[in-house]
């Protein structure tokens, strides 16, 4: 069983990212991008099958002393067990309609599609791995006879409410250098680092998640595949535009009014008939928002 709490996810990337206080690389600068030696790609997809999310109960400070603190943890730790045990529930039908989608695949195949129209990215070796370790890709750094590392680390999730589907992609970019691999791994010494993130709700979505987790299972996945689909192009996309970009439009992410768009929070870069797109500075993350008609 795999369960993520709701926002877990970005969180943790955020945390990461701003670790030491150090902000993230917006961009690639001019002078790295062109570097002899080319640059190999490691695929990272650590999951298995699609994660569900649910809010997390958390225990209540204050009042009650040591007992009363021991009985509002054990009462949290129960509401938790029993709302993961409901979202596996709910998201099992789900799971079972996209089983023979080949995610790591189709995940590897976008990275291969999307750096080969960067041209002077140069790639030389692509490979894949479900250890996303620090240990794994230090080996993977050390071992290789380019002169940089891409990181690619993909993930896939359903809200608690079974109404959105979101898939995720965190883009670190490390050097090789007098360093050992496993120093140079750390976050603070990555050239560049991003995530891109897609989300698509359910179009009918009603109030029960079993209910909607059905819908998108419905006709072998159908609205599922289509969403895994349309977010692998889309992260590709928009990793693309990331490394292209100058300084001056990296800046320009952030000039936009702050906004809510269903739960999703970030600076307004733009918006179409096709979706919006939002930007986070501080969690160094896109997030397009699809307006997709439903499938069919």
């Amino acid at each position: 069983m795999i369960i993520w709490p709701a926002r877990f996810a970005l969180l943790c990337v955020a945390g990461l990212l701003l670790q030491g206080c150090v902000a993230p690389k917006q961009t690639l600068d001019q002078d790295l991008r062109s570097v002899a030696g080319g640059r190999d790609v490691i695929v990272v997809l650590e999951q298995g099958e699609i994660r569900a999310e649910f809010a997390v109960a958390s225990a209540g400070g204050g009042g009650g002393g040591a007992i009363g603190g021991a009985i509002s943890a054990l009462v949290s730790e129960g509401v938790n067990e029993h709302r993961a045990s409901r979202a596996e529930e709910n998201v099992r039908p789900l799971r079972d309609s996209v089983s023979s989608y080949d995610f790591d695949r189709h995940a590897l195949e976008a990275t291969r599609s999307a750096l080969a129209q960067i041209a002077w990215f140069d790639l030389k070796n692509l490979s894949f791995s479900k250890d996303g370790s620090k240990d794994k890709l230090a080996s993977t750094l050390g071992q290789s006879a380019a002169s940089q590392l891409l990181v690619a680390r993909y993930g896939y999730s359903i809200s608690r409410d079974c109404q959105r589907i979101a898939l995720m992609l965190d883009v670190s970019i490390f050097a090789k250098g007098a360093d050992k691999p496993e120093d140079q791994i750390a976050s603070d010494k990555a050239l560049y680092t991003q995530r891109f993130r897609y989300v698509r709700k359910l179009p009918g979505a009603t109030r029960r998640a079993n209910q909607n987790a059905a819908l998108w299972a419905a006709h072998d996945g159908e609205a599922a595949r289509a969403a895994f689909d349309a977010g692998l192009s889309m992260v590709n996309d928009l990793l693309v535009r990331s490394l292209a970009q100058t300084a001056e439009a990296a800046d320009a992410l952030g000039q936009g009014e702050m906004t809510t768009i269903d739960e999703e929070h970030g600076k307004l870069v733009e918006t179409s008939a096709k979706g919006t797109l939002l930007y986070n500075g501080r969690a160094a993350t896109w997030t397009f928002i699809d307006r997709a008609a439903p499938p069919g």
